[in-house]
């Protein structure tokens, strides 16, 4: 393989955290071959603490459309064989992509690479954030932040549902599941994950309606299936 690696940072109002983020993504062992950050309407400065960065990120600045069309965008400007995403609030420790490089160099049957995480409340929190979960030591359920994948198995799997406004990732991880891809996660916790109060999965209203919307379309394509 030779392995070309983009890396997609999808933002929205998250200027706070992005600089930390970029600087995780631009500090690896085995630096990414370019990094797209899709700026989704962000009103707080994102787009300029990305742009600060010079020449070694490529910025997209487009209006409000949600996470899910953010990702899309930024894949649509990817030309990386290896698609890799980081949150803008999460930060990625320094060896990530090359444990995950070393991985899907052994064997050319993977498809995707996740790594386990750890949990932390942002230090500018007092308590924690409400409808959060305790922080755990260590997380383990795949998010956009630990995952590595060959852009074939995004061709495969397909882009993301634009017309969720949360649940894109669960969503999109189910066509995953389905389409037989081989997956592997190392136990390595190589992300951290920020709880900081505005996370889309803690505090996001109406989002048990777009979940509810996702296992239904999943029930119904296990029917069809049977």
């Amino acid at each position: 393989m030779n392995p070309r690696v983009s890396v997609l940072v999808p933002v929205f109002n998250s200027a706070a955290y992005l600089g930390e983020a970029i600087e995780g993504v631009l500090g690896q062992t085995r630096p990414p071959d370019e990094v797209v950050v899709v700026d989704d309407g962000s009103t707080d400065g994102s787009a300029d603490v990305a742009k600060a960065f010079g020449p070694h990120l490529l910025v997209i600045v487009r209006p409000r459309r949600g996470v899910g069309a953010a990702r899309n965008a930024g894949l649509e400007a990817a030309t990386g064989n290896l698609i890799a995403m980081c949150d803008a609030d999460d930060v990625w420790g320094p060896t990530k992509l090359e444990r995950q490089l070393q991985l899907l160099d052994s064997d050319d049957a993977i498809g995707v690479v996740f790594t386990h995480f750890h949990e932390f409340v942002s230090p500018e929190i007092t308590t924690p954030p409400a409808g959060a979960r305790a922080p755990v030591d260590v997380g383990t359920a795949p998010i956009p932040s630990t995952m590595l994948a060959r852009r074939s198995v995004l061709d495969d799997v397909g882009y993301f549902d634009e017309s969720l406004r949360i649940g894109d990732w669960i969503e999109w991880c189910g066509r995953l599941r389905a389409s037989g891809d081989r997956t592997e996660i190392l136990a390595e916790p190589l992300v951290r994950r920020r709880l900081h109060g505005n996370n889309n999965s803690i505090v996001r209203a109406g989002a048990g309606e777009d979940y509810v919307r996702i296992l239904k379309k999943h029930l119904d394509e296990a029917r069809r299936a049977q």
